[in-house]
């Protein structure tokens, strides 16, 4: 029998198309294939059959080329159906040829290139869909001439071009066209009119294009329209009020940007079925005549700007819901989500719509509780109410009010209290949602019965208690039960459930182990257990489930995976056979998606959606696991992520990873692994993130190529024996431990090594390694220096030949042996941000006659032995197999030995690799093996209590310091120290230590120093601190800082050996009376009682420390020494030498109680003295040689001639007083005096010519500060002994020639900044005869006159070291005399001055100069190139800011001393030489606005050493992406980088990424575009970034929640999308900066997360919704600009409560640097004090903070000083609505508020008032109405005030004061406002108050009658109109004038009227 008709659809038949079907029936005419799986190639029979009409062989796995001969094979087809295969290539052109062809679907395939214009032009077809391949082309011209077809669909292709330009002047339109469908290509341009030509469309869909403009009046045309989709595309305007004449029945615009209200355009149209206008921008309300469409079921609103409003009369709870819903009974679905409506839920919408099925609420401001309806609704189907703000208990009855309910969605609210069990009778439910609440309890034991679940999310509550055993209900698909408290074992909950696709338990506390039966899972795609208490095994029947692609195991206990027996397969070659297909369960009108958080690519990212379909990964990190790694894990090819990280895995890292082909994140650090890393994985090439840090690899890193170009040395961190560049460790061969494989190795006559010969070998070579470690520690100290090297303080550590390693920098040799006895390694791997890292403490092994190592301030975390490391026997075994596998015969042992000695450098590679596995197990133990190391310092890291283990066998120890460590509880191990009985001085200060076990710490009985002091010690055990009674040599004691209370006195008793004792800072308080605890410390030299809150202290207690010196009592609140209790004693310690009693209440009668103290040297005794001081109470002080005094209010200082203190005292504090300047006059009794400060003390007029001239021996005078003035005194020369002078910031006038210090013929620093020159007798030559050290004369000149002469004394100066005559209007050329005149001079500031000319300097060697800064001034020419040689020790050269050009010289790059270049704000150009930045010893480098050009970017790729990089302002040029980073180790040193305003373009560089130690980075203002890179979020150390003013797309990574940015400037780019969590939690921002950009969506309520928010400036994007209230939480916040947005709702009242601080961390923190001088005593005093003035520094930072902001009706930059101090808010251009908030007027401090150009309505609050710093007030274009308050006069700061185009009424502020400057333009466009500056009088007739008031009546004639009002109009208009008849019908003349009037009107005003009209609106809105 022959077969005529074949259909064999939905059989799941596979292999090859049964193509023999045809063959064998010759009559065959339909042969239906569809729905199996077939796989191919298509392969058909070469016999034609003219039979077949019709071959459906879609929805298959067909691959390969649609096969050409199907044309000749079926040459009467008529039907051909190939979509949803695999097929690729070209459409067969053959198609077009086949006369009987109708219908052709190619769609879903994989097909390219161009569709062949014959087949829609030519071809016989009426149906062709090609939908969703890859072709493309300009189709437009084809579709034109497409005669005959009337069904195209060629969606979801590459298709492209501007459909408006398309020339349609000689194209017949097709008449026969009804259905085309070109969505989701790629089209651009306007929509084309000519679309309105093919009149006999019936469905046209555009969507998802980039069309843009409006909708084209000419589509009206096609009045045979049913169905327009134009979504998704960029359309703006409105929408055609013509629409009405269409009979459409599906219009969808959603997604575009449509605005307007909605037009008259639908109304009456009775087909309309669907009308979906979500996402525009639409505004107004919506029209009552919308009921007019009687066929509407779907109307899709949402996400506009439609405003409601209430209707008095109306029922509460609808006032906030659109009219027209009150009038629908017949609903089936409602969408009223994202509207934030607020008000209760409007249950009414059930009761009035008996026949609703869906109810999607969410995204609203819906309150609670939640209260339902009484009578059951049984038509209910869905209910969203998901994020709202509903409170309260879930209603117990919403179970039989909705029975029939299949999903209910109430995330994101606050419920709270338990989860109904009622829910048990929704029998039809299947999804619930409950998540983001706040439900308590237990999950009920009724959800058992709920058999329909599909779907459950009740995360994120506080749910506890166990997971019903019972609960696996047979449909259970997706679970999510993460962060929550549930515990207890899983039991058999979920057992058998084959549904699951997705388990998430994460986040809770369960424990057990995972159940045998998780095979039974048999659907499980993803089980995420992370974060729980789970331990035991990792079960074998994990294997079984193969549809698992996501598996999240971390943060366990699990310790071992479990593995299969060798004849059954391996785990690994199941796992990830499948991909998770997601099901997104839709219902109409919302959408509940999937969304699975996995942790990969070092960060925690969300997928969902298709991302999630593809994702594939397993997290194990965090567990115990032990073994090896399986090499059967290479078989998941399809995996994404895969993390073995924390755990103590073993073995070699698998070859066959390298088949992991599509793993983006791979990482193994951590581990115990061990050999080499496979040079297989380069072949990886998706590979983003790779770590194996911190494990026992050795040899050479892969080849820097592909991607493992771009993984930095953190990636291999913490392996020792790894090298490669990258590492900065070469390797060589005979470097390889690889070569010891290869040596020697002849086969002898014997196979394997004989056992004696093996270890006489292996004994030997030993011992040899060992020997020669002693001898080459240079090499060791080579192997120290990558890890220790930040900011190249150890550049002079190089592997050249001669290089003495003993002279190295940080290093001390002995000076007979040579060997290192001390390292100084402190701060050489410290960053204040860094993470801790952990050291391979080994690496010290080979200096074994270390005495000093200091590791201080690197961030050390520990050793490696802290991350599980441990003694590897095997390990160790297989090394020495391969060290003398080519030992084949004793006999070649010493040829062996010596080929291996002819480099050393292997022979401490072997030592270091086995000595380093004898030794891991011990930690920092192995310094026992050092047995000359005296002294460790550890201090400033993160070491941890552990730390005391590893230090117990450092017998030799005398000094250990682990102060400011992570020491904290109670110190059980420092029992550990009981062994170091050598030790002297141990510090344990600066950490959180509660207690301390002193169990043991009694051996230690040569402990001098101990210090305890800022910690949290309260004890130190129950027998308190007696037991240090035992530790007789103890002569320091400090435990300052902590939390001791009185009776610490009490325990100090038996002490009697301490010479030192500080408790400074603890809880001592009130009366010591436990201070005679003390009377035995009969040796105790100085105690410190400061920083306490001591009241009053017994003398008696302290009467037999006859051996104190020193008394530290400050900071107490000791009023006196004298109590009645002690019958009056006053203080009596003989020998007291130094007494500070700063900072308590003493007042001035403290002297007298004092008196006893005849030794005393030193007195301090500030913040507490007032009125004038008798020195007569000082005479008891015989010895008192220094008299500290500062920052008392003392008026007045009474000296006598002859007492005591007057003949002893020697130096004198009176700084930050108020002084009368008559004790000048008195002062010079002092004849011993040889230092009086007088620092601030309030002085004023000119020096007295007596008293204090007479001072002879004084050496040190400080006047600075003050306002002394006039010329110094005659008698000034007899201060002949001084030394130090300063009288800077003064108003003295000082001579030129300096003629009255002539004759101080030992001044050595002269200080004068900030006073006035002045001229001098022209005669005047006198030559002075001091020689100073140190002169500082900045911002001296102030006359014109002096402009050009420099002071002539220093002609004659020849021993200046430091010279400062900054900012002083010097001319002429640089004075370099200066430095040929003084050999010694090592600091020249010449900056701020008028010097000119080329720049010269002498050819003499200065070889003691290091900093020069002569910026700022007028130098023109080229920089010299003779600075190398005559400077050649320079370390800071500062040339900014002058007219240098040419190039830089090519020497500067040789200096090896320079370390601060600024060459910045000149006219250099040409190239930067690389060596400048790459080979120079440079850490700041600033070539800023200049015209420097090329391509820099590879030497800052080679930047070692170079912190911070200032490019910008040049002409840099290049794509940054183009640069192989393979070839470039990235410089760990730079923190800033500066290449901003260049003309740098492309996209950004993914590789920034790995710059991981960057802190500042400026990209701003080139031609950057494409989206910010992922990679970016790696950069954990970032505090600043500005890429603003590019051209960057896309949207902000979701991870750039940086966790030390303070700074980011994104402004001026094309950024999109909604900031989603972009800095979520980023509590340390600062500036954000997003304006100017595309941004969508509301602003975040997790805003209040960033809680040191100081500016927040958001203007001029696209954001909707209300301004939230969290903002009100950041009480950070100074500026707010929210303008130019989309904003709705009312201005929270809550802004008003916000503080407006000064901004603390504004300004990027610069720290400052004072120059270096080498100083004797008079130069050391003297630049300590210009340290206090900070006037020579410079800043570490040039990134400068600035932000803009709108104010005072112009845009402004603020940055520095001034930023600190601007507050503002600025909410203009928005649509906010409501009253302004009263609470605005708490807002003291703000200088401008901007709430202008929005629908503000109500009155202008007269709180304002109380804005008393505010100078900008804007109010315009607002809908606000009654009076302006008069109280605003009382705003005396106010500038710029506005209220314009508003409704106010009544008479204008009283024009006093600042109101008396504001012209008409500041209330212009309010009719019923009056006042003389509006030219309109206020009379009481007038005023509009009387017609505002009646507007309030409640009688008949409250309002005006309609009907009234339209007669009297209608009237008034005919009366108007037959006027002007009749004159134009009398006057001729006029009559033709105005003819022709009117005919210009007709062709002029036709065009303008519309434009006026809208320019005006526009007028009224933002630029």
């Amino acid at each position: 029998m022959t077969l005529r008709y074949v259909d064999l659809s939905q059989n799941n038949f596979n292999r090859t198309v049964p193509t023999w079907l045809l063959e064998n029936n010759t009559k065959l005419e339909l042969l239906i294939l569809m729905g199996n799986s077939f796989t191919g190639p298509l392969s058909l029979p070469s016999a034609p059959n003219s039979n077949v009409s019709l071959i459906d062989i879609s929805q298959n796995k067909l691959q390969g080329q649609i096969p050409t001969n199907v044309c000749s094979a079926f040459p009467h087809l008529s039907l051909l159906f190939l979509s949803k295969n695999a097929f690729e290539g070209h459409i067969p052109p053959c198609l077009s040829g086949m006369k009987d062809l109708s219908t052709l679907d190619l769609s879903n395939n994989q097909l390219s290139g161009r569709v062949p214009e014959e087949l829609i032009t030519k071809s016989s077809l009426t149906i062709l869909r090609l939908s969703n391949n890859n072709l493309s082309g300009h189709v437009l011209p084809v579709i034109l001439n497409a005669n005959g077809l009337s069904n195209l669909y060629l969606d979801g292709n590459n298709f492209s071009g501007e459909m408006a330009n398309v020339d349609v002047s000689n194209s017949e339109f097709p008449t026969s066209l009804r259905e085309i469908n070109l969505g989701n290509n790629k089209f651009y341009g306007n929509l084309p009119r000519w679309m309105g030509n093919v009149s006999f469309l019936e469905r046209l869909a555009l969507s998802q294009n980039s069309f843009k403009g409006s909708i084209p009046m000419e589509f009206c045309n096609l009045n045979h329209w049913k169905f327009l989709d134009l979504s998704d595309n960029n359309l703006f305007g409105s929408i055609p009020s013509c629409f009405n004449t269409l009979n459409i029945g599906h219009v969808h615009l959603h997604g575009n940007r449509l605005s307007g209200p909605i037009p008259i355009a639908f109304y009456n149209i009775s087909s309309l079925v669907m009308l979906d206008l979500r996402g525009n921008n639409l505004t107004g309300s919506i029209p009552k005549w919308i009921r007019t469409l009687s066929s509407l079921s779907s109307l899709l609103l949402k996400d506009n700007r439609f405003h409601v409003f209430s209707k008095r009369g109306q029922k509460q709870g609808r006032k906030n819901v659109w009219s027209f819903l009150y009038y629908q009974n017949d609903l089936r679905f409602v969408d009223l989500s994202q509207n934030n409506c607020s008000g209760t839920v409007p249950f009414w919408l059930l009761e009035n719509n008996t026949k609703l099925e869906d109810l999607i609420l969410k995204g609203n401001s819906f309150t609670g509780p939640l209260t339902l309806l009484s009578a059951p609704n049984s038509n209910v189907s869905s209910i969203d109410m998901s994020d709202n703000k509903i409170q309260g208990q879930l209603p117990t009855n919403i179970c039989s009010t909705f029975p029939h309910l299949e999903q209910l969605f109430l995330s994101k609210n606050a419920f709270q209290g338990k989860i109904p069990p009622c829910l048990r009778n929704m029998s039809l439910l299947e999804r619930l949602d409950l998540s983001n609440n706040g439900f308590e309890g237990s999950i009920p034991v009724e959800f058992c019965n709920l058999n329909n679940f599909k779907f459950l999310d009740l995360s994120e509550n506080n749910l506890s208690g166990s997971i019903p055993s019972c609960f696996n209900p047979p449909n259970l698909e997706h679970v999510h039960l993460h962060i929550n408290r549930l515990s207890g074992p899983l039991s058999l909950a979920f057992n058998k459930s084959t549904s699951l696709v997705t388990l998430d338990l994460s986040g809770n506390n369960f424990t057990g182990g995972i159940p045998k039966w998780i095979d039974t899972l048999s659907s499980l795609s993803v089980l995420l257990l992370k974060a729980n208490h789970l331990q035991g095994r990792i079960p074998v029947q994990l294997c079984n489930l193969n549809s698992l692609s996501i598996i999240d195991l971390s943060q366990n206990r699990f310790s071992k995976i479990e593995y299969y027996s060798p004849s059954i397969e391996d785990e690994s070659t199941l796992i990830m056979e499948g991909k998770m297909e997601t099901d997104s369960f839709i219902y109409p009108g919302s959408y509940l998606e999937e969304v699975i958080g996995f942790t990969t690519k070092s960060g925690f990212y969300s997928y969902k959606g298709n991302i999630l379909s593809y994702m594939s990964g397993i997290d194990l990190s965090c567990n115990n696991l032990t073994g090896h790694i399986p090499p059967e894990l290479g078989n998941l090819s399809e995996i994404y992520s895969l993390n073995l990280s924390h755990n103590k895995l073993i073995g070699v890292i698998p070859s066959s990873f390298s088949k992991l082909q599509h793993i983006e994140s791979l990482d193994l650090s951590y581990n115990n692994l061990s050999g080499e890393i496979p040079n297989q994985l380069v072949e990886l090439n998706s590979l983003e993130v790779f770590s194996v840090a911190y494990n026992n690899l050795s040899g050479s890193i892969p080849e820097p190529k592909a991607q493992f170009g771009t993984f930095i040395e953190n990636s291999y961190e913490g392996n020792p024996f790894l090298c490669g560049t990258i590492l900065h460790k070469s390797c060589s061969k005979i470097d390889s431990p690889s070569t010891i494989s290869n040596v020697s190795e002849d086969k002898g006559e014997d196979g394997l090594i004989d056992t004696y010969d093996f270890c006489v070998s292996f004994l030997v070579s030993y011992v040899v390694v060992l020997l020669t470690i002693f001898v080459h520690e240079r090499i060791a100290l080579l192997h120290l220096k990558p890890f220790f090297n930040y900011g190249n303080p150890l550049k002079s550590w190089v592997d050249l030949k001669g290089s003495d390693c003993c002279k190295w920098e940080r290093v001390k040799c002995n000076t007979v042996t040579r060997r290192v006895i001390q390292l100084s390694l402190n701060s050489t791997k410290w960053q204040y941000n860094m993470d801790y890292w952990y050291l391979n403490a080994s690496m010290f092994l080979p200096f074994e006659k270390l005495e000093s190592l200091h590791l201080s301030e690197n961030a050390i975390g520990g050793n490696l032995e802290n991350e599980g490391r441990s003694f590897n026997l095997p390990l160790i075994t297989s090394f020495v197999i391969l060290f003398l596998y080519s030992l084949l015969e004793i006999k070649r042992l010493t040829k062996y030995l010596l080929k291996l000695t002819k480099n050393w450098s292997i022979i401490i590679y072997l030592c270091f690799a086995v000595t380093n596995y004898i030794v891991y197990k011990s930690g920092f133990q192995w310094l026992s093996r050092l047995t000359k190391l005296e002294t460790l310092y550890f201090s400033g890291n993160s070491l941890k209590n552990n730390i005391m283990l590893y230090m117990r066998n450092l017998s030799s120890l005398k000094t250990l310091s682990l102060r400011y460590n992570l020491l904290e509880g109670k110190l059980i191990h420092i029992q550990e120290l009981s062994n170091l009985k050598n030790l002297k001085s141990l510090d344990l200060s600066g950490n959180k230590i509660e207690s301390i076990s002193n169990k043991e710490l009694n051996n230690l009985t040569n402990l001098n120093y101990l210090d305890l002091s800022y910690n949290k010690i309260e004890s130190i055990s129950n027998q308190g601190f007696q037991w240090l009674s035992r530790l007789t040599k103890l002569e320091t004691l400090n435990l300052s800082g902590n939390s001791l209370k009185n009776s610490i006195l009490f325990d100090m008793r038996n002490l009697s050996f301490l010479k030192t004792l500080r408790l400074s800072s603890n809880q001592l308080e009130g009366r010591l009376l436990h201070i005679q605890e003390l009377n035995n410390l009969t040796n105790l030299s100085y105690l410190d009682l400061s920083g306490n809150r001591i009241e009053s202290i017994s003398n008696k207690g302290l009467s037999n420390l006859i051996n104190l010196k020193k008394l530290d009592l400050s900071e107490n609140q000791i009023e006196s020494f004298q109590s009645p209790k002690d019958g009056g004693r006053k203080l009596e310690l003989m020998h007291l030498e130094e007494l500070n009693l700063n900072s308590n209440r003493f007042n001035n009668s403290v002297f007298t109680s004092l008196n006893k103290l005849l030794k005393l040297k030193t007195l301090s005794i500030s913040n507490q003295l007032k009125g004038s001081i008798d020195t007569k109470d000082l005479d008891a002080f015989t010895s008192l040689r220094e008299l500290n005094m500062r920052a008392n209010e003392l008026i007045d200082f009474v000296v006598h001639k002859g007492s005591n203190v007057s003949r002893n005292v020697e130096e004198i504090y009176l700084d930050y007083s108020t002084l009368n300047t008559n004790i000048l006059q008195s002062i010079g009794v002092f004849v011993s005096l040889r230092t009086l400060s007088l620092y601030d003390c309030g002085l004023k007029g000119p020096l007295p010519n007596q008293g204090w001239c007479d001072l002879r021996n004084l050496e040190v005078l400080d006047v600075s500060g003050n306002t002394l003035e006039g010329v110094l005194p005659h008698c000034f020369s007899n201060l002949t002994a001084l030394r130090v002078l300063d009288i800077s910031r003064n108003h003295f006038q000082i001579p030129l020639s300096f003629a009255p210090f002539a004759n101080l013929s030992n001044l050595k620093a002269l200080l004068s900044n900030e006073n006035k020159m002045v001229m001098e007798p022209s005669f005047y030559t006198s030559i002075p005869k001091f020689q100073l050290e140190v002169i500082s004369l900045s911002k001296c000149i102030t006359s014109q006159q002096l402009n050009r002469k420099l002071p002539t004394f220093l002609y004659y100066q020849y021993d200046l070291r430091y010279v400062d005559l900054s900012y002083n209007n010097f001319s002429g050329m640089v004075p370099t005399w200066l430095l040929e005149n003084n050999t010694k001079l090592e600091d020249l500031i010449l900056k701020g001055n008028s010097f000119t000319g080329p720049l010269t300097f002498s050819s003499a060697l200065i070889s003691n100069v290091s900093s020069i800064d002569i910026s700022e001034n007028k130098i023109q020419g080229q920089i010299p190139t003779g600075i190398c040689s005559t400077f050649p020790h320079l370390s800071r050269l500062f040339l900014s800011k002058n007219a240098f050009e040419g190039n830089i010289p090519l020497c500067l790059s040789g200096m090896k001393d320079l370390s601060i270049l600024d060459l910045s704000n000149n006219h250099l150009y040409g190239k930067v030489p690389e060596e400048l930045i790459t080979k120079g010893s440079l850490t700041i480098l600033r070539l800023s606005n200049n015209n420097f050009s090329g391509n820099v970017v590879p030497s800052i790729l080679k930047a070692n050493g170079l912190q911070n990089l200032y490019l910008d302002g040049n002409k840099f040029s290049g794509e940054l992406t183009n640069v192989d980073v393979s070839t470039f180790e990235f410089p760990n040193s730079l923190s800033d980088i500066d290449l901003s305003n260049n003309q740098l373009n492309g996209k950004l560089p993914r590789w920034i990424g790995n710059a991981s130690f960057l802190l500042r980075l400026a990209l701003s203002n080139n031609g950057f575009e494409g989206s910010i890179p992922m990679e970016f979020c790696k950069l954990n150390r970032l505090e600043f970034l500005d890429l603003s003013q590019n051209n960057l797309s896309g949207s902000i990574p979701s991870c750039f929640n940086l966790p030390n940015i303070e700074h980011v400037h994104l402004h001026g780019n094309r950024l999109k999308g909604p900031i989603s969590l972009s800095f979520y939690n980023s509590s340390s921002l600062v500036t954000l900066d997003l304006r100017g950009n595309n941004l969508t969506g509301s602003i975040p309520k997790w805003i209040d997360t960033l809680s040191s928010l100081s500016v927040l400036l958001l203007k001029d994007n696209h954001f909707h919704g209300e301004v939230p209230i969290q903002l009100c939480k950041l009480y950070s916040l100074s500026i707010i600009d929210l303008s130019q947005n989309m904003l709705s709702g009312p201005i929270p009242s809550c802004l008003g409560n916000l503080p407006l601080p000064m901004k603390e961390k504004e300004s990027l923190a610069a720290g400052f640097y004072l120059p270096f001088t080498e100083k004797d005593e008079s130069t050391s005093i003297a630049m300590r004090k210009l340290e206090r003035d900070i006037n020579p520094y410079y800043p570490d930072s040039y990134l400068e903070e600035v932000i803009e902001f709108t104010t005072k009706s112009g845009f402004y930059s603020y940055e520095g000083n001034i930023l600190v101090y601007m507050t503002g808010i600025d909410l203009s251009c928005n649509n906010l609505t409501g009253h302004i908030p009263p609470e605005l007027g708490n807002l003291s401090e703000i200088y401008s508020l901007n709430l202008s150009h929005n629908r503000l309505i109500g009155v202008i609050p007269s709180s304002f008032s109380k804005l008393q710093q505010i100078e900008s007030l804007d109010l315009s274009y607002n809908n606000l109405s009654g009076e302006i308050p008069n109280q605003l006069v009382e705003l005396t700061s106010l500038e710029v005030f506005s209220v314009a185009y508003n409704n106010l009424s009544g008479s204008i502020p009283e024009p006093k004061a600042q109101f008396g400057t504001f012209i008409e333009s500041s209330y212009e466009g309010n009719p019923f406002l009056c006042g003389t500056i509006l030219h309109k009088s206020c009379s009481r007739t007038d005023a509009p108050s009387t017609g505002s008031y009646s507007l309030d009546d409640e009688g008949e004639d409250s309002l005006l009658d309609t009907y009234v009002f339209c007669m009297s109009f209608l009237v008034s208009y005919v009366v108007v109109f037959l006027t002007i008849l009749v004159v134009l019908y009398i006057n001729p003349y006029w009559r033709s004038v105005w003819f022709s009037f009117i005919g210009k009107c007709i062709t002029t005003c036709r065009y303008s009227t519309m434009a006026n009209f809208l320019a005006y609106h526009i007028f009224r809105q933002c630029d």
